[in-house]
């Protein structure tokens, strides 16, 4: 079997979940079988531990550009590719036109159905992705869907022939927790770095701020989350970290118990030193990475309803609290109730579920066994 990845944007350095979504999945798909990344100029092939062929222009046009369908034909031909997989819907034209003209094997890797999130974002134009994204699933061999409850979508609004879709999940690199003594380490050092007493406990939320489900989230925090708590006489420390916050928000400065640390280059330094995580997000669809890399570092967490969406609750187990959208007193509730009570590890079942190698190894057996030419 021998797979082009179709990549529409930047994914290196990868430092989003989107990006990470296809990078390292890359990465652990070229393990398994011949894999040929085909993307924008701006990946830069040394990036990468597999083949990158970066011929793409990066500007707004590559989406439309026909040119491309030729550039595309021809790498097929030289590599004598046998599968073709693109991220996102957004080249669903390309890869139909490529699959009826080479007769490749077409999947379809979605990141969150892109038409909801569209919705949920006021954009106007979102019923258009609508019809593109459901003839771009129904036309491919195959399609992996982030969540189950977005495969459910597919099958249920798109008409998409559900024995052509599989979950292929995000997922880490971890497959057990960080030792007690990194912790204690990781904590220490936040402390002393963000000057909090040594009897505050530490809550994190993570993300890149200027992604709007992210700043609606920071909304909740202000508004209801974080003042609850204070009134609660929860001793504790609210970090937040991630780039690109709006500047209506001040810095977040002169908060009761928030501190904003901007973007970090050690996350997983947070991850390890943190008590609690919270993820109050409650729109933009798909799997909130965040969320699934916090409980890899055995961090316990409290999430929305909605952005707890893709993580199985017999994997879960009880590290996961989640409150019903916009309930924000049963949300501090549920945070105060995690801090207090104790400490339980993350399972050996979440680990083997988000294990990248075994995704991979999920995602090449599909493609391969059930849709194999």
């Amino acid at each position: 079997m021998k797979v082009i990845s179709l990549v529409p944007y930047k994914i290196f350095p990868a430092v989003t979940g989107g990006q990470k979504n296809i990078a390292i999945f890359n990465e652990y798909l070229s393990k398994q079988c011949s894999l040929v990344c085909v993307t924008v100029k701006s990946n830069s092939p040394s990036a990468a531990s597999y083949p990158v062929l970066n011929i793409i222009e990066d500007g707004s046009l590559r989406y439309i550009n026909p040119f491309n369908f030729f550039r595309l034909r021809r790498i097929i031909r030289s590599q004598q590719a046998t599968h073709l997989i693109i991220e996102h819907p957004y080249w669903g034209w390309l890869g139909m036109m490529l699959k009826w003209s080479t007769g490749i094997h077409l999947t379809v890797h979605s990141h969150n159905i892109e038409s909801v999130r569209w919705r949920s974002l006021g954009k106007g134009w979102w019923w258009i992705m609508r019809w593109y994204e459901g003839m771009t699933h129904r036309n491919a061999d195959a399609s992996f869907f982030i969540t189950s409850e977005d495969l459910d979508y597919a099958v249920r609004q798109y008409g998409v022939a559900a024995g052509k879709c599989i979950v292929i999940s995000y997922g880490i690199e971890r497959h057990s927790p960080p030792a007690a003594s990194e912790r204690t380490l990781s904590r220490d050092i936040l402390r002393a770095k963000h000057n909090i007493p040594s009897d505050s406990r530490i809550i994190l939320f993570n993300g890149t701020l200027s992604y709007a489900p992210n700043a609606e989230a920071i909304d909740s925090i202000l508004k209801w989350i974080n003042p609850l708590l204070v009134s609660s006489g929860l001793k504790y420390r609210l970090l937040i970290c991630g780039r690109g916050l709006p500047e209506k928000y001040g810095g977040l400065k002169n908060i009761d118990n928030l501190i904003y640390a901007g973007f970090v280059e050690d996350i997983e330094l947070y991850f390890k030193g943190a008590d609690l995580f919270i993820n109050p997000v409650n729109t933009g669809g798909g799997l909130k990475t965040k969320l699934v890399e916090a409980i890899g570092f055995d961090l316990a967490a409290v999430s929305s309803a909605s952005g707890a969406a893709g993580v199985p609750a017999w994997v879960s187990g009880i590290k996961l609290k989640i409150v019903e959208n916009d309930d924000w007193v049963g949300f501090a509730m549920a945070v105060k109730s995690a801090l207090t009570e104790e400490m339980v590890s993350t399972t050996e079942s979440f680990y083997q579920y988000f294990s990248w190698k075994n995704i991979a190894k999920r995602a090449v057996e599909n493609i391969s066994v059930k849709h194999e030419r």
